[in-house]
């Protein structure tokens, strides 16, 4: 639990990846992230989403290079509002696992899929997906900042004592 799906974010870039490594955004892009890989000194690699809001695996895979360790994924997306279906989920899940990267899954709005059912990559089988999730959107409290995290055992070891820091 944190202040916030921002700082949750934050958190998990300052545990996942180092200064000059790589974090794949797509366009267009949440703005708060990129000011987070900025000021942690990460590289942002900006893909194109498609006219519909869906992500092309194969742009994907030719954007990962031996620096990229995170991929975030915003469904529905911040600012454009798309929903990513469930075989785009799929393939995205996938790739990041194929290719060793870690894919956190900014999931604030998913109370707010109104054409189609949000997929959330955590229901797939990838054991490198990461949730961030918050109750001020869903919950209709956007001055409480409260967001909270679902990741593996030990990437939650490393964000508590990340968080202890900023915290404290």
């Amino acid at each position: 639990v944190t202040p916030g799906a921002n700082q949750a974010l934050y958190i998990l870039l300052a545990v996942l990846a180092a200064r000059g490594d790589e974090v794949i955004l797509f366009r267009p892009y949440y703005f708060n992230n990129l000011m987070a890989l900025q000021m942690l000194g990460l590289k942002p690699v900006l893909v194109d989403s498609e006219g519909d809001g869906s992500i092309d695996p194969a742009k994907v895979g030719r954007a990962i290079g031996p620096r990229t360790r995170v991929m975030i994924v915003i469904s529905p997306s911040n600012p454009g509002g798309a929903v990513l279906e469930r075989n785009n989920v799929e393939a995205i899940a996938a790739l990041a696992q194929e290719r060793g990267i870690w894919l956190i899954s900014d999931e604030a709005y998913r109370d707010f899929a109104w054409d189609r059912p949000h997929v959330s990559p955590l229901a797939t089988a990838a054991a490198n997906v990461i949730g961030v999730f918050s109750f001020s959107k869903s919950f209709g409290m956007a001055g409480w900042r409260l967001g909270y995290m679902h990741a593996p055992e030990a990437v939650i070891g490393q964000a508590v004592k990340a968080a202890d820091t900023m915290h404290i």
